[in-house]
C-alpha cells in the first residue's frame, strides 16, 4: 500500500508488534507430568506466519486494503500527474527563465503535496494495521496459552523464519505454529477468505503486494549437514 513512497506492506508484517517475552509467557505455568518433575517439553512458534495465515487476519487485511483503495487511487493519481509535468519540463524548448522558474515550482509543490498525502495514508493504514495485531494478538495468546498447558509445554518461544532470533536451529516436531492456527480458526469462527478474493491480491503502484500467507510448515531454521 503506498508503496511508490513508502515501502510496500505485506500481510505477513501483521505480527510487528508481537515480543519474543509475550510468547513465552503464554506457555508457561504448566502442570506438572505424572511422575513428579517440573515438565521440560518446549516448542516453538512463527507468530507472525500463524498471525498472517489466520482466516480472521486474512479476511480483516483484506477489507483493510479495500478500504484503502480510493486513497491509493489519489496517490498513483497524484504521481501521474507530477511524472507527466516533469516529463513536460525536460522536453520544453526555448522556455524563458521565469517559465522554467515557474514550472519548477509547480512541480516541488506537487511534489511536497503528494509526499505529504502518501505518508499520512500510510500512517492512517499503519494504525488501523496495528489495531488488527492487537485484537488477533490477544486472542491468540490464550489459544497458545491453552494449547501449552493442555500439552505439558514448559516454555513456547517465538521462531521467526525470516528474523531468527536466539533460536538457531529446531526440529519440526516441536513446531506447533500449524497447531496453533488451526486452533485459533476454530475458535474464531471465521471461516477462510475465498482464494481468488480481488483485494487481497491488488497490486499496488509500483511493487505487488504480496498475497495472504498460507499455513506455516517451516522450522525455524535447517539443521547443520553432517
Amino acid at each position: 500500500m503506498f508503496s511508490n513512497i513508502k515501502k510496500t506492506l505485506s500481510l505477513m508484517t501483521l505480527a510487528a508488534g508481537m515480543t519474543t517475552g509475550a510468547i513465552a509467557q503464554a506457555g508457561t505455568g504448566v502442570a506438572p507430568t505424572t511422575s513428579g518433575t517440573a515438565s521440560t517439553k518446549v516448542g516453538v512458534i512463527d507468530i507472525r506466519r500463524v498471525i498472517a495465515a489466520t482466516n480472521e487476519g486474512r479476511r480483516d487485511y483484506e477489507a483493510l486494503i479495500k478500504k484503502f483503495e480510493p486513497k491509493q487511487k489519489e496517490v498513483d493519481s497524484l504521481k501521474t500527474e507530477l511524472d507527466q509535468l516533469k516529463q513536460q519540463l525536460q522536453s520544453a524548448q526555448n522556455l524563458t527563465d521565469a517559465d522554467r522558474a515557474t514550472r519548477v515550482r509547480t512541480i516541488e509543490q506537487k511534489d511536497k503535496n503528494l509526499q505529504r498525502v502518501a505518508e499520512d495514508a500510510q500512517n492512517d493504514f499503519n494504525q488501523e494495521q496495528q489495531q488488527i495485531i492487537g485484537r488477533i494478538g490477544n486472542k491468540l495468546m490464550d489459544v497458545v496459552d491453552k494449547y501449552a498447558r493442555q500439552n505439558g509445554f514448559a516454555m513456547v518461544i517465538d521462531a521467526n523464519a525470516e528474523n531468527p532470533g536466539p533460536v538457531l536451529w529446531a526440529s519440526e516436531q516441536v513446531n506447533i505454529s500449524q497447531a496453533i492456527l488451526d486452533a485459533y480458526n476454530a475458535q474464531s469462527g471465521v471461516a477462510a477468505p475465498a482464494a481468488n478474493a480481488p483485494s487481497a491480491n491488488r497490486p499496488a503502484s509500483n511493487a505487488p503486494a504480496k498475497a495472504p500467507a498460507k499455513a506455516p510448515a517451516k522450522t525455524p531454521a535447517t539443521p547443520p549437514k553432517q
